[in-house]
């Protein structure tokens, strides 16, 4: 996965609305026991999660007879498709992952919110794709006058 030098080498596919996944979901997941594994990936801008599900064959037989619960009806798609990796997103911005800044907030959260044994942390991640509101604008210097002298109205 990594080399030596440290520099990102795993390639994910881009995050987009077919493979993302909001936060109530998640929670909607963990609840019934559907998550098979939770990855925290960081980055160079900072955490971001992704979460594969386990196969729907078992929850089938589970409620065989009995018709399925209605939250199946919601995480079907997450179920039909067992290994998939799918990114926790906001509904803001469905084409990149959440970010978090602090690992330990993470972890807290993680614990709060999705309740699993545990998860794994990947280092030296590529970002799949770029998220609109996280983005840092360049900072703007301030011009100089014909004299030289910095303007009053730039600082």
């Amino acid at each position: 996965m990594n080399h030596r030098d440290d520099k990102p080498t795993m390639k994910r596919e881009p995050c987009s609305l077919t493979n993302s996944i909001l936060e109530g979901d998640l929670e909607l997941a963990a609840k019934h026991k559907i998550i098979d594994r939770l990855l925290v990936l960081e980055t160079e801008m900072g955490f971001y999660v992704v979460a594969t599900f386990s196969d729907h064959t078992h929850i089938l037989k589970q409620h065989k007879g009995k018709g399925l619960p209605e939250w199946f009806y919601v995480l079907a798609q997450l179920l039909a498709e067992p290994g998939k990796e799918w990114y926790l997103t906001t509904r803001r911005d469905r084409s990149s992952p959440r970010l978090f800044k602090d690992l330990m907030r993470l972890n807290d959260h993680l614990k709060e919110m999705y309740p699993t044994e545990s998860f794994t942390l990947m280092r030296n991640q590529a970002m799949p794709g770029t998220p609109k509101t996280k983005v840092q604008k360049p900072i703007k210097m301030p011009s100089k006058t014909k004299t030289g002298k910095t303007s009053s109205a730039h600082l």
